[in-house]
């Protein structure tokens, strides 16, 4: 981890110069208006399966404890406007535990790209209920530009989204109406036992603002019946967004023997020899062990193994009749 403070790029204009090195990592939420804070990186890239962990190993070191600053969200805008950046290359949706770590993992490999996956100030401010619709896409745009700022050569961008960025996906599209998507999504049963199993936050209530989530067509009885509700809305925003022109949609059993060139040339990528060699070595790795050694293993029989009847019953009431328009979206369908 770069630590040590180097002067300021005398060649960038003063607000981006002062903040040359530093990286927006928290949206605070107990101020009145929006308040960005920022932490000190140096030119450290984000190539651990998530921005947290690259955060988590660099907090701790006592020095970026200490080096944080916070700005407003027009300081953001004005710092990003004034910043070299990489237009973003593509975006990956997902449905959640489908594989897209995976992805983001294998594009890591190409010296070349910077991949960033689900940066929670990202979410935090396409969510943040201070903000008019207007000031959330600038907010969204203004991080997305910062966060690909070049460290060397890079000339590609791919941002990872959380799985429920998938609920604001016309509205990223809006704001980048250029950009490739790829939306992966994978068998309801596979989903609901992964996460059922370690439960995210977002797939409780409370988290998610209700009027996104729309109104179920029935009484939501329990924990696991209202985290299948959520999932549905991830699958039926994955319909959405996998009709429209630019997407590229592939199921999880499809990453295995999906050329890894697909994707590459879906988000505009030119692979040589070794570029595939390094991505298909990636494939062989867990994809979210930060130390990169855990050999993968497949687990779908095991999770299909695991359902019972209660958890096959929420994935065909709540999941199965998106999953099976995506199954129609997807190369080769029909």
């Amino acid at each position: 981890m770069n630590s040590a403070a180097p002067p300021s790029p005398p060649s960038l204009p003063a607000p981006a110069a002062a903040f040359a090195g530093w990286v927006p990592f928290h949206i605070a939420r107990t101020t009145p208006d929006l308040s960005i804070l920022w932490t000190w990186l140096g030119s450290e890239r984000f190539r651990d399966p998530f921005f947290d962990q690259t955060l988590s190993s660099a907090f701790r070191q006592p020095l970026h404890l200490l080096l944080q600053r916070s700005t407003t969200l027009e300081q953001l805008v004005e710092i990003a406007e004034h910043s070299p950046a990489i237009a973003p290359t593509g975006f990956i949706y997902h449905v959640s535990r489908c594989g897209s770590t995976l992805v983001a993992q294998q594009l890591a490999r190409l010296d070349r790209a910077i991949v960033l996956s689900e940066a929670r100030p990202l979410t935090a401010a396409l969510e943040d209920p201070r903000l008019c619709d207007a000031d959330r896409v600038r907010a969204f745009r203004a991080l997305i530009r910062l966060y690909g700022r070049r460290s060397g050569a890079e000339s590609a961008y791919i941002i990872k989204l959380d799985a429920r960025s998938l609920l604001d996906w016309s509205i990223i599209t809006a704001a980048f109406p250029e950009v490739p998507r790829l939306i992966l999504h994978r068998a309801p049963v596979e989903v609901l036992v992964s996460n059922l199993g370690s439960q995210q936050s977002a797939l409780m209530p409370g988290q998610i603002d209700p009027a996104r989530l729309g109104v179920p067509h029935r009484r939501l009885d329990g924990p696991d019946d209202f985290a299948a509700f959520v999932l549905s809305r991830y699958y039926a925003a994955a319909v959405e967004a996998a009709r429209a022109p630019g997407s590229l949609t592939l199921d999880y059993r499809a990453l295995s023997r999906t050329p890894t060139g697909l994707i590459a040339e879906h988000f505009g990528l030119q692979l040589c020899s070794a570029d595939l060699s390094a991505m298909q070595a990636a494939a062989g790795i867990y994809s979210k062990d930060a130390s990169k050694r855990a050999p993968f293993a497949p687990d779908s029989a095991a999770k299909q193994a695991e359902a019972g009847a209660a958890t096959r019953q929420l994935a065909a009431e709540w999941l199965e009749p998106h999953y099976r328009q995506l199954a129609e979206l997807g190369p080769g369908a029909g």
